[in-house]
């Protein structure tokens, strides 16, 4: 696009410009209670654990059981916190809505995308980490962390002081590279803009290997939003939301803005598009879609992309969201519906959400804005899905396989019941290989015994054990009944 005048994009800066958009990530609502018991947690979205009072995860619950799923947990993030003593952070969870992982970020910060990639040839688990801006944008960083939940290592690009690292994308690449975005002001003919520049960056330098801009390659005219009558008011008309990456270098990219998909060569030189108002291909009737998300190649040459449908007021493509493949005929450029999968409920997604294809053929479905995660068969049967937080989404969901071995050791709390005996409490956050507790009393720190040997029960476990014992610790065995790690003694309290 000529006429492209660039500037420095701030986070500061980034929040001027989108505060037309203040309600993109709205909080939930929640029931009070006057202290975490466990009859109050049943009410309540968010979790409290007596071994871990420090961590006070957000609740998901099981609307439809698990049967046929793919083998993994569900890894989400991004919910906001659902109550004022509530917090944030990246979380596992399983097909039961346990809480098998959550790490607790600082105030201010939350994360997005939470997925299993590989790095170096070994499974990590990568999240973005930042602030959260109105309209749709954050300034942050890439965190990518072992099995053990240790971050080895932080993405961001070495001129991070230009560009700082948006929510939307963090795919990396068996190159040893992280696909990531950017916004930027753009001034164009007079208007000023939100650029989005797509990125390739080295992660273990910060070396930019790649770098394109949207204003350079696509005209405002092809937005679907209307422009502000204030030209000097930055106008974000394209908003990429999803960057993936062929096999041959080739970049795919979804503009939720043009209701399009962009594939750029390796030279930053569009290809082609699908949808849109310059879309290249002849798009079916019961294919349309508009305000997407996640736009991916996949393995046997199809394109997957989650279609909103709808934003906030405006421009209602159908009444209800849907995940779709497509398979494209490049010579004929023609477009047909491979599969296509809608919620029983008919949600209405009208920002984020996502849509995996899983090994066994299975699609797995993150709704965004409707808080609610599925799994579906190949041929549209929904075999799982998860309730969140009322108005608490997960900007994306996924699942995967997954081994957690914690770096950190297991936490126990005992507390004395005034009816006698005493409750102990067991957990191991990030534990998969966790089988069974064995619980120890004694009535000195050095001489404490097996008094019972228990099943594990989602992330905390309880037992009641009837004993005068001062103190009490606790071994996480696997299914082998061999020790993995041995939590820390506590004197009873109460």
């Amino acid at each position: 696009m000529s006429g492209v005048r660039g500037g420095a994009w701030t986070c500061g800066t980034l929040a001027l410009a989108a505060a037309a958009l203040a309600a993109w990530f709205a909080p939930g609502a929640v029931a009070h209670a006057d202290g975490p018991s466990a009859k109050a947690s049943r009410t309540l979205w968010y979790e409290w654990f007596r071994s871990r009072p420090d961590l006070r995860p957000p609740k998901v619950r099981v609307g439809t059981a698990a049967s046929g799923v793919a083998p993994g947990y569900v890894f989400l993030a991004g919910i906001p916190a659902v109550h004022p003593t509530a917090h944030r952070g990246p979380m596992i969870v399983d097909n039961e809505g346990n809480l098998v992982w959550f790490k607790r970020l600082p105030q201010g910060a939350a994360p997005a995308d939470l997925r299993v990639q590989t790095y170096r040839g070994q499974p990590v688990i990568t999240w973005w980490q930042g602030r959260f801006i109105p309209g749709g944008f954050g300034c942050g960083v890439g965190v990518i962390a072992d099995t053990s939940y240790r971050t080895i290592a932080t993405v961001r690009p070495t001129d991070q002081g230009r560009y700082c690292p948006d929510l939307h994308e963090l795919q990396l690449t068996p190159r040893g590279t992280a696909l990531m975005m950017f916004y930027r002001r753009a001034r164009v003919n007079r208007r000023m803009l939100l650029d989005n520049i797509i990125e390739e960056v080295d992660v273990a330098t910060g070396k930019v290997l790649f770098r394109w801009s949207a204003a350079h390659h696509v005209p405002i005219a092809e937005s679907y939003v209307t422009a502000y009558k204030d030209r000097s008011r930055p106008f974000d008309y394209f908003h990429a939301n999803s960057v993936d990456q062929d096999a041959d270098g080739n970049f795919l990219v979804s503009a939720r803005h043009t209701w399009a998909v962009y594939k750029i060569d390796r030279n930053g030189k569009i290809v082609w598009r699908l949808g849109g108002k310059r879309s290249d291909f002849r798009v079916p009737a019961d294919g349309r879609f508009g305000w997407q998300h996640d736009a991916r190649f996949q393995p046997d040459g199809t394109i997957s992309l989650f279609d909103n449908a709808a934003r906030r007021g405006r421009f209602l493509v159908r009444r209800n969201s849907t995940a779709f493949v497509f398979r494209l005929d490049e010579a004929r450029r023609t477009v047909s519906v491979v599969r296509k999968y809608v919620h029983p409920d008919r949600l209405l997604a009208r920002s984020q959400a996502n849509f995996q294809i899983l090994p066994n053929g299975n699609a797995f479905v993150g709704w965004g804005e409707a808080p609610a995660v599925s799994e579906f068969s190949p041929g549209g049967r929904l075999l799982f899905d998860l309730r969140l937080p009322p108005m608490a989404p997960s900007y994306r969901a996924y699942r995967f396989p997954w081994t957690g071995r914690p770096a950190e050791a297991p936490r126990v709390a005992a507390v004395r019941s005034p009816r006698g005996g005493v409750a102990v409490f067991m957990s191991w956050n990030g534990s998969t290989e966790l089988r069974r507790w064995q619980v120890l009393a004694g009535n000195t720190r050095g001489g404490m015994r097996p008094v019972a040997t228990v099943t594990s029960t989602g992330f905390q476990t309880s037992h009641r054990v009837t004993t005068p014992a001062r103190y009490f610790a606790a071994r996480a065995l696997d299914a082998r009944g061999q020790v993995l790690r041995s939590a820390r003694s506590v004197a009873a309290s109460g």
